[in-house]
């Protein structure tokens, strides 16, 4: 059992690399970007976690996949379920989610980075410990939609 779980924890950073890999190819609209976001943001931790040291490190990969993955998802579903409420249900979200985003650098050396190629769909800084980020926008967010 043990091994199992190492070798599924040792795929989880590329199993979603390469999901993000084939929706971009694969879709369209805010689907693509959010998958191109996706990548970029991996690429990314990857580059950053090489120069860190960090890149062998399994689990901090893999954690930090993840949680950018639950990021992006909740972040548009919530986006979604607020645009059927009011424009401005839609401006909180996208705040709650933006400040999680910048409230957490992953690496501490680096100056947050806006990706620029995602628009206003994703404002959020690929230097974001996706942990930290997740753990506070799923926080907020339930006051957020209480409103």
């Amino acid at each position: 059992m043990g091994c199992t779980v190492k070798v599924w924890s040792q795929t989880l950073f590329q199993t979603i690399y390469e999901k993000a890999r084939s929706e971009a190819a694969a879709t369209k609209g805010d689907e693509r970007i959010a998958n191109q976001y996706k990548l970029k943001a991996l690429d990314y931790i990857s580059t950053q976690a090489k120069k860190d040291g960090r890149f062998t490190d399994n689990r901090f990969m893999d954690m930090q996949a993840v949680n950018l993955e639950s990021f992006v998802q909740d972040f548009l579903s919530y986006k979604a379920d607020a645009a059927k409420i009011s424009q401005a249900k839609v401006d909180e979200v996208v705040r709650c989610y933006t400040t999680a985003s910048f409230n957490f650098h992953l690496f501490k050396n680096e100056s947050p980075l806006v990706d620029g190629g995602a628009g206003n769909l994703l404002p959020f800084s690929l230097n974001t410990d996706w942990i930290a980020a997740y753990d506070q926008a799923t926080t907020v967010i339930k006051q957020v939609l209480k409103k």
